[in-house]
């Protein structure tokens, strides 16, 4: 198992497969389905909206403390929303930067800044009253997070094993369970 969050040539690599964001699936590779689609949404705690106050578009995101994402070639990317077709990018500012989504969530749980994250993050959250979303109706999506492979006339056995237990144990809703706080 090696875990990276940039794109990996999995041949150049030697993997036999790898996960990954739908939308960033590549038009020769067969994709099994791990999660349902899910929004990323914005995410904080009461505490901290009653001290920063709440965004009504994602351009006023760049006046809040947000936590923002080192990926592994060292780019800060910015928060992707939507104004109904029409994508938005908006680059964030905060005191935090991270490459770990656990840290990402534990700053936001310490009302320290928002987060951009998965909606299936922060569910368990939001239900209990520990966490607060906003800017839903600009909530971009993602088909889901997928078990990828090259299209191969013979699977490998251990492949196949893999992917048939990953079926019957995990079920899509299960998979991103291991990052709520």
């Amino acid at each position: 198992m090696f875990a990276e969050d940039g794109f990996v040539d999995l041949a150049e690599g030697g993997f036999d497969a790898g996960i990954r964001l739908g939308e960033y699936l590549q038009a020769d590779m067969v994709a099994v389905r791990l999660t349902a689609p899910f929004r990323f949404l914005v995410a904080g705690t009461p505490a901290y909206f009653e001290k920063h106050g709440r965004p009504e578009r994602p351009s006023d995101l760049r006046r809040m403390p947000c936590v923002r994402y080192r990926q592994m070639r060292g780019t800060i990317p910015n928060w992707s929303f939507v104004d109904g077709n029409r994508p938005i990018e908006v680059a964030v500012n905060g005191p935090v930067i991270v490459n770990d989504l656990t840290a990402a969530m534990a700053t936001m749980l310490q009302d320290i800044a928002l987060v951009h994250v998965a909606e299936p993050l922060v569910e368990e959250g939001i239900a209990k009253g520990e966490i607060e979303t906003v800017l839903d109706d600009y909530a971009a999506s993602s088909p889901g997070i997928y078990l990828y492979y090259p299209g191969r006339a013979q699977m490998l056995p251990k492949l196949r094993a893999f992917i048939d237990y990953i079926r019957e144990n995990q079920p899509p809703e299960k998979v991103l369970e291991r990052y709520r706080p």
